[in-house]
């Protein structure tokens, strides 16, 4: 029998993936874009304050993602992401997410 209080592998993590991230800030509603090879540590850390870039603008809800295989394509993608066009189709894209994200009053 499984024990029922086993904690639960993320599906986030999966260790040979490199995650391109898009986390929104609770506080001012600002988009942050990056990668992680541990998107869920990573996250910690943004709402922990470890981060100095987000450290002020915290609490950060992960509102996007996408995973890669190379290092060298997630670089790019977290490029693209940052500049204005991609980023505001990005928004487009998740405008519904973004929608209710609103309605929960964050």
């Amino acid at each position: 029998m499984q024990n029922s209080h086993a904690p639960v592998r993320s599906r986030l993590v999966h260790p040979s993936m490199l995650y391109v991230y898009c986390l929104k800030s609770v506080k001012n509603g600002d988009i942050y874009v990056s990668f992680s090879a541990d998107l869920r540590m990573r996250f910690g850390e943004h709402n922990k304050g470890k981060v100095r870039s987000t450290k002020p603008y915290r609490p950060w809800k992960l509102i996007y993602y996408e995973a890669y295989s190379s290092k060298t394509d997630a670089r790019k993608r977290e490029k693209q992401l940052k500049e204005h066009k991609p980023k505001n189709d990005l928004r487009k894209q998740i405008e519904n997410s973004l929608k209710v994200d609103e309605e929960e009053g964050t």
